[in-house]
């Protein structure tokens, strides 16, 4: 009997252990679009660092036409997608990866490879091919001048307020828009605005246009990497 209740301790602890560690799949509203883009630089930092042409390895992982090539991805069914299961499966098992003492995905970045599965694992780039690499997404450069066309020109620049919106936001220098982005909850109002899930879609011209994606991703890349830096 003693020997029972000990199996099934065991049993119960290694379950919790198990179940725990797991990144659990969530539903994403096909409005937040996620950019290959975003994704492929997410396989070079975590995979591609080992699985590339010069490592010695067979199988080359540094891109997003790798995995394609794999077939380690099975469009809109992440929970049946290779990729995504070695990822996100207890760290417990061997075959988890990126592998014990390598750097580990964020849930940030396991959500965004979820939500690129479920809208079918495009390998297409938004951006351009070498227009704008990601080391030179710079707020004065790149940032500024899609906010300054699609925001400021448009509405916030406390000059010329929409009609009846009584508009308060002041977005007609890159210092006032920054101030206001690094408030409290700002960020999130903002990602949730030019993603068209929050309760405010913005730009909203008439009729409304969002962002490109290519946009998008450039604005996202600035903040999640550089930290909302002023350059």
């Amino acid at each position: 009997m003693k020997n029972i209740k000990i199996f099934y301790l065991t049993l119960t602890l290694f379950c919790s252990l198990f179940f725990s560690c797991k990144h659990e799949p969530m539903l994403i509203p096909n409005a937040l679009s996620v950019c290959p883009d975003e994704v492929e630089g997410i396989i070079k930092n975590h995979c591609g660092t080992c699985h590339n042409s010069t490592s010695g390895e067979l199988k080359s992982i540094n891109s997003l036409a790798d995995i394609s090539k794999h077939d380690m991805v099975v469009p809109y069914k992440p929970l049946q997608s290779k990729l995504y299961k070695i990822m996100t499966q207890s760290p417990l098992l061997g075959n988890h990866m990126p592998p014990k003492g390598s750097l580990q995905l964020t849930s940030q970045e396991l959500d965004l490879i979820e939500v690129w599965i479920l809208q079918g694992a495009s390998i297409t780039p938004c951006c351009a091919p070498n227009t704008i690499p990601d080391t030179n997404t710079t707020y004065s450069g790149v940032v500024w001048p899609i906010i300054q066309a699609n925001c400021s020109n448009q509405c916030h620049d406390n000059f010329n307020p929409p009609p009846k919106l009584n508009d308060t936001l002041d977005f007609s220098s890159q210092d006032k828009f920054l101030g206001w982005l690094k408030k409290s909850n700002h960020l999130q109002r903002f990602i949730a605005a030019i993603d068209s899930t929050g309760p405010y879609p913005m730009p909203k011209t008439s009729p409304y246009k969002p962002l490109s994606k290519c946009d998008k991703f450039q604005i996202k890349n600035w903040i999640y990497n550089k930290n909302m830096n002023n350059d």
